[in-house]
């Protein structure tokens, strides 16, 4: 049985992440927008939205206090507040994937376009390793 259909990217969706609590999903396509929905919100309304032309994002996820976290081809970690940057991070890397440890949550990693895998302290600080 057909529940929501969700509707915004007009390219490619390069990311679907489901939330640990399985309440909400954020997806991040390549014409720039990352959504996240609730699936209890029978209307399939967005809950949060990022939108930023001329980047190709290619993973997002959302963490246990609701932050987005977004990765792309512009080299930056972003995370995202109520629709809006809160924190960016220049990584000097494409950023290729993103994901977030079990709770409590203190480690993100994401992949990198030279085949290393990055972790950084979370909540974040800038502090970082590659491996």
């Amino acid at each position: 049985e057909l529940t929501h259909t969700l509707r915004g990217h007009t390219a490619a969706v390069r990311s679907v992440y489901w939330s640990l609590d399985d309440s909400s999903i954020v997806t991040a396509g390549m014409e720039g927008a990352v959504y996240e929905r609730r699936l209890a919100d029978p209307s399939g309304m967005r809950h949060q939205e990022y939108v930023q032309k001329g980047t190709h994002y290619t993973s997002a996820l959302v963490t246990l206090d609701e932050k987005l976290y977004v990765v792309g081809d512009d080299r930056f970690l972003k995370e995202i507040v109520e629709n809006s940057v809160n924190k960016e991070l220049d990584a000097g890397v494409v950023l290729t994937q993103v994901v977030v440890s079990h709770p409590p949550q203190r480690m993100l990693f994401c992949g990198t376009s030279t085949g290393a895998v990055r972790s950084y302290k979370y909540p974040l600080t800038g502090e970082f390793r590659d491996y």
